[in-house]
């Protein structure tokens, strides 16, 4: 494979020859500074290679990723996949120091060991809300028993605090939690985060193949880890607490909705970009704040403790059947829908806020 030589732009080393992953596909993103092994893909080495300043660097990353994006229509996964991977990089690195290493991670990792979780069709069998993961992966029977320490779990105390902060102690003894890395082309809108084991399924696949379910519970409300949405000008607008997003008629599928003597308990159903999808994690991370409130010969309400971070405004097209107002987050579930742009199918469930 041809190769750029070692020349220096700015801050970028290309070229160099980085620890690989063990699938050997990338070499390392070092954030702050973008270091691309040889084994990265030419296209990234020569838009990065064909700027001599930092600027015009970050002109040709954001160029670069507009490009693969155009292309996840109707591109196969791993093309698809090139526009998450820089954009992570890109993304993470406002919040990190240039001493901290960003390597390639071409599936989920749990507590340092990389799992299985692809399907035949190239996707990855991965379920978030704001509270738990659950992820599905193959084992061989020779790594089984490294996995059966977690078929005693769940026994773990919640503790909810005002707000709808929570914190999490495992009762159980263990040693502590588990940390759960992403793989690079899931970030966003799945962050890197410690979970404790509270559930544990296998099943025998074939003679030495066996499938292993986990539910993952988060040790405590999940912090903004990337930038923000901050749209306007399509059909929907929702306005989250720390992030806006604008929706095509396309992405909103329909909605049910049923009547509680608090109001209107409404399911929306949505199909969202990474950012989109992101916006709606880490915005919406205090599900138990959203709590009923009963009104002696008055009328019963709902109200959002966390002080607006469970509350979404939203102003749907004419044409909606839902009403434009403020909604409170109950809870949401997030999951890999389809292939193209906007890949999340994420559920919201929303209680109606009564002015």
């Amino acid at each position: 494979m041809s190769q750029l030589g070692t020349s220096q732009l700015g801050e970028e080393r290309l070229g160099a020859r980085p620890p690989r992953d063990q699938d050997g596909r990338l070499g390392r993103f070092n954030l702050g500074r973008v270091q691309l092994g040889e084994t990265t893909p030419i296209a990234v080495r020569e838009a990065l290679a064909s700027s001599a300043t930092a600027t015009s660097k970050q002109s040709a990353i954001a160029s670069l990723t507009a490009g693969a994006e155009s292309t996840t229509a109707t591109g196969t996964p791993q093309q698809s996949s090139i526009a998450s991977i820089v954009r992570s990089a890109i993304t993470t690195s406002a919040a990190a120091t240039p001493a901290e290493a960003f390597r390639y991670f071409r599936d989920w990792e749990i507590d340092g060991m990389t799992v299985e979780t692809v399907t035949k069709d190239g996707t990855k069998r991965a379920e978030l809300t704001a509270k738990r993961l659950s992820l599905s992966f193959e084992v061989t029977r020779d790594n089984l028993d490294y996995w059966r320490q977690y078929d005693r779990t769940g026994d773990l105390s919640i503790t909810t605090g005002y707000g709808g902060s929570f914190d999490v102690v495992d009762r159980a003894g263990r040693a502590g939690a588990v940390e759960a890395v992403p793989p690079t082309d899931y970030q966003p809108p799945f962050d890197r985060a410690d979970y404790y084991v509270n559930s544990y399924e296998e099943s025998q696949l074939a003679a030495d193949r066996f499938e292993i379910s986990l539910t993952l519970q988060r040790t405590e409300n999940r912090e903004t880890s990337f930038q923000m949405a901050d749209e306007a000008g399509e059909d929907w607008l929702l306005e989250f607490g720390v992030a806006t997003v604008a929706l095509e008629n396309e992405q909103v599928r329909r909605s049910s909705a049923g009547g509680s003597r608090t109001g209107m308990r409404v399911t929306l159903p949505l199909m969202l970009t990474d950012d989109q999808a992101a916006a709606v994690a880490e915005s919406a991370a205090y599900p138990d704040a959203v709590v009923e409130r009963s009104v002696p010969d008055g009328e019963d309400f709902v109200e959002d403790t966390s002080g607006g971070n469970q509350t979404v405004t939203i102003t749907p097209p004419a044409s909606a059947e839902m009403d434009t107002g403020d909604y409170a987050i109950q809870s949401w579930r997030l999951s890999f829908g389809r292939f193209g742009e906007a890949r999340w199918s994420v559920e919201l469930e929303l209680r109606e806020m009564k002015s």
